[in-house]
Order: structure tokens, then sequence, then C-alpha cells
């Protein structure tokens, strides 16, 4: 794409705050022929280590067609330590696809309720935006390796980036997050606070994003160490419903009723059932039925048992309710099929 063709990235002063030589970003290099949209960056250092960025683009209808892939902006940055970077549109989806070495330009598609989530050393990017009516935002959160220690201490800041799956660097990772944490993310409001009236607005604006990302951080925090809980549980849950159907395997004779089984677990009647449909695909005791039914099946076949002994180790009171249950579930009665059988074991 010419050079001429590229439009100017606009830096809103009333949201910009002086950085020095160390700033986090490099200037964004604009993708967008004038003709095709415009789009306006605003980027704003908060402290040593933390800045976030709003793009707003509009797409012309005249020159192009909705759902077309638009390249948006190079993003070419080289950082001390590595950064943990979040992406986020509300109403918007966008490509993004990064060079680094261990990234390997593989396109990842985010947008919506998906956040693109990275941790990297530096970032050699190509964004695109499927094109669509209207204005799209996109923010971008990003925050350095030390800042996020000093903030969460070492313990919470690797519990975060273990469970947002970016761990090491370079790493990146589509999540599906809340909206009450997305929200966080969106344009600020340029409008100054009665209560503050004496402060400057760039100031002012600067200390409510700063206040932002922290509420940022606790949330996404909280949803880690939430969804953390609940994979444990689940986990422990899972445990519990594997050794019942163990158990069950080798139990001879009746089941205990359900009460008794979930007594034993420390779970409800309902959580027991559910999640043993869930692991196994019916309930208890269907599944056992079918199990001890098959079980006898292989007996009739290949031993002399009696079926009345037969019938009392699967648990059935009386042998005609054996025999009617057998012929239920596979179509011919118990003594059709130790018929059947007898020639062989005469044979052998």
């Amino acid at each position: 794409m010419q050079a001429s063709h590229k439009a100017p990235i606009h830096q809103n002063s009333a949201f910009s705050k002086k950085v020095d030589e160390a700033a986090l970003l490099s200037p964004i290099h604009s993708l967008v022929p004038s003709e095709a949209g415009e789009v306006v960056c605003n980027t704003v250092q908060l402290s040593a280590g933390m800045s976030m960025q709003w793009c707003t683009l509009h797409c012309s209808n005249a020159v192009l067609h909705e759902g077309t892939l638009l390249p948006i902006a190079t993003l070419t940055d080289h950082w001390e330590e590595p950064m943990l970077c979040i992406y986020h549109s509300a109403n918007g989806r966008f490509s993004f696809a990064d060079a680094v070495e261990g990234l390997d330009g593989e396109e990842m598609m985010f947008g919506g309720k998906e956040c693109l989530i990275t941790y990297t050393q530096e970032r050699h990017a190509l964004l695109c935006m499927e094109a669509t009516k209207g204005k799209v935002e996109l923010s971008t959160l990003i925050l350095s390796k030390s800042l996020l220690l000093e903030l969460l201490d070492s313990n919470y800041a690797m519990l975060l980036l273990d469970g947002l799956q970016v761990s090491s660097a370079p790493s990146a990772h589509l999540h599906a997050l809340p909206p009450h944490v997305t929200k966080l993310l969106e344009p600020p409001q340029q409008s100054p606070s009665p209560n503050l009236p004496n402060l400057p607005l760039d100031s002012l604006a600067c200390l409510t994003l700063q206040v932002r990302v922290l509420d940022y951080l606790a949330a996404l925090l909280q949803m880690v160490l939430h969804r953390a809980e609940h994979e444990k549980n689940a986990a422990t849950l899972s445990e519990r419903i594997e050794h019942l159907h163990s158990t069950l395997m080798q139990y001879e004779g009746k089941i205990p009723p359900l009460q008794e089984l979930a007594k034993r677990y420390n779970l409800s009647v309902r959580t027991l059932q559910t999640a043993f449909v869930a692991r196994y695909g019916s309930t208890i005791g269907a599944y056992i039925t079918r199990y001890r039914l098959e079980q006898a099946h292989r007996k009739l076949l290949e031993s002399d048992l009696p079926m009345k002994i037969i019938s009392r180790n699967l648990g059935y009171s009386h042998v005609n309710h054996f025999i009617t249950a057998f012929s239920r579930h596979f179509g011919y009665s118990p003594g059709s099929v130790r018929k059947t059988a007898s020639p062989k074991k005469g044979n052998s």
C-alpha cells in the first residue's frame, strides 16, 4: 500500500500525558487509505510500566464491503521486560498476527466477548479489522511484568498469568471475559468531575484511568481465582464420581440407595446423579442395571452357574425379576442364551 494513502494518526491532547524517552509504546503506523476510512488513536502512559491505548475507526461504506478484512496498523515495539497486553473491542472484530518468534505470525481473531491477551517482550504485529458500518473502538492495556509484581506480589501475579494461559513469553491466548470486566477497558468519557473543578482535565483523566486499571486488574484476578476454585471443585467431584463408579462395578447384590451413596461422598443426591450422568451418560440405576445384565449374559454363555445364583449376585430379590429385566433389555430370555451355550460347553 502506498505511503501517500496512509491516514494520519491523531493524538488527542486531552488524554495525552507527557512521557519521557522510556515511553512504553512506539508510534502506530496506520495502513488505512484515506478513502477507506479514518483511524484516530489516543495513547496514554499512566505510570512507569502502565499504558492504555484506544483506537477509533470509521469505515467508508462507499469503498469497503461489510466483512472485508482491512489492514489497520502495524504495531512494532521492543521492551526491556515482558509486557502483558490485553486487546478488547466491544463492537468490532479484529485480526492480530505477530511475527515474533514463538508466535510465528499466527492469525488470531477477537472481538465481542473475546479478548486477545499476549505476554511478550516485543511485538511486530499486523492489526486488521472486519469492515463494518459505524464506529468501531479498540482498547489496549499494556502492563509490565515488574509493575504486575509490584501491584499483586509475585504469587498473585504468576497466578494471574497462569490463569490467563500466558505464563511464559512469548505467548498469546484468546479469553472470553465477563462484560463487567471488559467494560473497564472501554474508552473514557472526556468530562471533568464537578467535585474536582480545579484539577486540569488531563491530570484528572489520568488519575481516573489509573483507578480503572486497578479495578480491572482486581476483577481479572478475581475471575481467575474463581475459575481456579471451580476447576478444583470440579476435579474433586470428578474424582469422587470415578471412585463411586469403581466401587459400584465391584459391588455384588443390591446397591445402596442414592441417599446413602450421596451421604458417603458428601454430595446432594441431585449433584451425585447429575455428575454421574455427565460422566457416564446415564443415571446410576440405569448404568448399573445395563452393566450387570451384560455381565449376566457373559456368565450364561461362559459358566454353568445356576440362573438363581446369577440373579442373586446381581441384586435381584427373585429370579423372575431377573428374567423379566434380562428379556426387556436384550429382547430374548436368559434361558435361550443358556440353551445356545450348552452345546458349546458340551463340546469343550
